[in-house]
């Protein structure tokens, strides 16, 4: 069940996020599925996962996404991620400056039927804002 759970968080990132497969989101996250960390304004359940990546694409267009570690147990499943990325596009009122950034974030999720019901994200805003000058 472990590997099967690392394998769902493995196709967020790489099919997801990395491919750019939004449709992928319905396959791996639950139509309900609970982010306890949500962006403002995110829309709730899959939608929302979907509306948080098209919203970085657009100002990250070349932004790419890895795994650096996945753990699991039980049903859950911890990953370690870097994204990195060319702020080219608004991003949350903040202009395109032109900026690479480097981003990196812990996720825990909630496996439930071969989905992700659950997220917890922990990410380094303050250093995001301040690469792109937000801040």
């Amino acid at each position: 069940m472990s590997e099967d759970n690392k394998a769902i968080v493995r196709r967020w990132v790489d099919e997801m996020c990395g491919q750019r497969n939004l449709s992928v989101g319905d396959e791996i996250f639950a139509a309900d599925v609970v982010d306890h960390d949500p962006i403002p304004g995110q829309a709730p359940g899959v939608e929302g996962q979907k509306q948080v990546l098209r919203e970085v694409f657009a100002a990250f267009p070349d932004f790419h996404s890895r795994a650096e570690e996945i753990i699991s147990e039980g049903d859950r499943v911890m990953l370690r991620w870097t994204a990195t990325g060319t702020h080219q596009g608004d991003f949350f009122g903040a202009k395109p400056t032109g900026k690479r950034i480097t981003y990196k974030g812990i996720d825990s999720l909630r496996i439930a039927d071969g989905k992700i019901v659950e997220r917890w994200g922990v990410s380094d805003d303050l250093d995001l804002l301040q690469q792109i000058e937000a801040i």
